[in-house]
């Protein structure tokens, strides 16, 4: 028809490659794909609906993210952390969302303050639960929340490229650990205090003391 526009065919892979990467990275967070399953790619094509290659840039991207682990025979294998690293990998976690309270604590508007807040009141309710995974996830949406309105964008960048491998570590062992939810409790209440009164460090404190980092002594 005259006039009418042709669409590469190859015009929809970028979002199609979104569709099985967010899948897949959702698959392994939440354990339907298993620390250590050898992936079924011809299965993970008809799941999500795309061709080979779109899929295989998708696995290129998760492993690229720390996700998937590729063998000597081509195959992709979801990632088992070493459980001696989450320790490690949750203290990174609070020295770079430390670092991003600090930067966006002082430049926040008074709606992005609101908004802030609101996770607040939602992880006391995961508390009051003894929630993990609840817990966890709402985290996981403060800092997300928080990154849009960070002003450093090479922090911002950084962090968001590392908080989902890291995240993964915690979240494959999350049903084996014991949780001071007492410790918890305050760290929170702490944060929603600094987005309060817009106390950057007393909401960097906060951060690291929920993710394990050693609290300063007086006098050091």
């Amino acid at each position: 028809m005259v006039g009418q526009t042709r669409v590469h065919p190859d015009a929809r892979q970028p979002e199609l490659r979104e569709v099985a990467h967010a899948g897949m990275q959702d698959a392994i967070l939440n354990g339907d794909l298993a620390p250590g399953e050898l992936l079924d790619e011809h299965r993970l094509e008809e799941r999500f609906g795309v061709p080979p290659m779109v899929l295989h840039d998708a696995l290129t991207a998760l492993t690229a993210e720390g996700l998937l682990v590729r063998g000597s025979d081509g195959g992709f294998r979801v990632t088992d952390p070493d459980p001696a690293t989450v320790g490690d990998a949750l203290r990174t976690i609070g020295v770079l969302m430390g670092g991003v309270v600090r930067h966006t604590v002082p430049v926040l508007s008074d709606a992005g303050r609101t908004i802030l807040c609101e996770f607040v009141a939602r992880a006391g309710d995961s508390i009051r639960r003894q929630d993990a995974r609840g817990h966890a996830q709402v985290a996981l949406e403060l800092y997300a929340a928080l990154l849009k309105q960070c002003p450093n964008p090479v922090l911002t960048h950084l962090s968001r490229t590392s908080l989902v491998p890291l995240s993964y570590h915690y979240l494959v062992s999350i049903d084996r650990r014991e949780l001071d939810w007492v410790k918890i409790a305050h760290s929170w209440a702490e944060l929603g205090t600094s987005f309060h009164d817009g106390d950057q460090i007393r909401g960097e404190l906060a951060i690291e003391a929920l993710h394990g980092l050693p609290e300063d002594k007086p006098g050091t």
